[in-house]
Formats: C-alpha cells, structure tokens, sequence
C-alpha cells in the first residue's frame, strides 16, 4: 500500500508571514497642543518680562537674559511638563468623544484601552452628577506600565496625578486601578 502524504497547497507555502507593525507614536504636535496652557504661559511670561526690562534697561544682551531667568523661575511649579511630554511621546493614542487616552505600547497583550476609556468616562459621570459640576471637555489620560514611571515624573510614592489646568490625569498600571481612577477624578473636579 503506498503511503500518503499531504502536500501543502501551493498559496501556502509562497506567502509569506507579514511583519508585525510597531504603533505609531504620538505626534510631539497632539501633545504640544494637550498642554499648551503652559508652553503658552512660558511664551507670554518671558515676552512680558522681556518687554518690561527693556524698557528699563539699556542693554539688550542683559535683558534676554534676565528675562529667561524670571521666565524660568515662574513656571518652576511644572519642571514635571517636559519629562511627561518626552515619555508620553511614545505612547499609543486610543480617543473617543469624552475621554483622549495615552497609553504605554508595553502594557500589550490582552489588555484593551477601550475598557479604561469606559471606566474613566463612567467615574467622570459618577462624579459630575455627584459634585454638582458638569465636565463638559475631553479628558486626557496618561496611562503607564509602571506606576514606578509616574513617581520618577512627578515625585517619589506617586502613583497618579490630577493636572486640572490640563484637564488631564496621569495613572500607573496597579491592582488597584479603578480606585486610582475614582481618585484622580475626584482631584481633577475637585480643583475646579
């Protein structure tokens, strides 16, 4: 009796497996226009100064200097705004009409960003109806891997943070997540 084999069919053996494709980061534009309440601030703050030391200074070289320290020194309270920007640079963006999600390309896997969208966007409600106070603008939420990533940003035992002039939180990945969630939120309304 002759023996039977299977032959692989011919589309099968000629294509060829597609490489897997990295998720684009988020353009620096997106994230400059996230937080340009600050990087607006910056801009006005020196140019105020730098006009006002002008007037009452003779030398130009003195007053392009001072005018950068004073500008420096006024937005020291957001030092954290660059390291955020940087870091969230190369996060995956997952939007929808209430809530703009940032998230880490690590996190992978069977993890889903449409489940901390829902969650985020169900607090919001939760809490708006309780506070009395109507969130009518787009949420941004950063979301790390590591809350260990948010600590090194904003401050040692750090494992989220509420930033109301952005309308924005920034969370770490944890067992404890709707709760972080909750919080921040409570912190983001709270502040208005």
């Amino acid at each position: 009796m002759r023996k039977i084999t299977h032959l692989k069919p011919e589309w099968f053996v000629k294509r060829k497996t597609r490489p897997k494709q990295k998720p684009r980061p988020t353009s620096l534009v997106t994230l400059l226009s996230v937080f340009r309440p600050s990087i607006v601030q910056l801009f006005a703050c020196s140019t105020f100064i730098f006009i006002l030391l002008r007037i009452l200074s003779w030398n130009r070289f003195v007053s392009y200097v001072l005018a950068s320290i004073l500008a420096l020194l006024s937005i020291h309270r957001t030092r954290w705004l660059w390291p955020l920007i940087e870091r969230i640079h190369f996060f995956i963006p997952f939007e929808t009409s209430r809530v703009r999600l940032f998230y880490d390309a690590t996190l992978g896997g069977t993890w889903k960003p449409s489940v901390v969208v829902e969650d985020c966007e169900r607090h919001l409600k939760e809490l708006s109806v309780d506070l009395g106070m109507p969130f009518r603008r787009q949420l941004v939420v950063s979301y790390f891997a590591n809350s260990k990533d948010v600590s090194k940003i904003f401050g040692e035992h750090t494992g989220g943070s509420a930033l109301p002039r952005f309308n924005a939180i920034v969370i770490g990945h944890s067992a404890h997540l709707q709760g972080l969630i909750r919080h921040e939120l409570t912190h983001l309304l709270a502040a208005r």
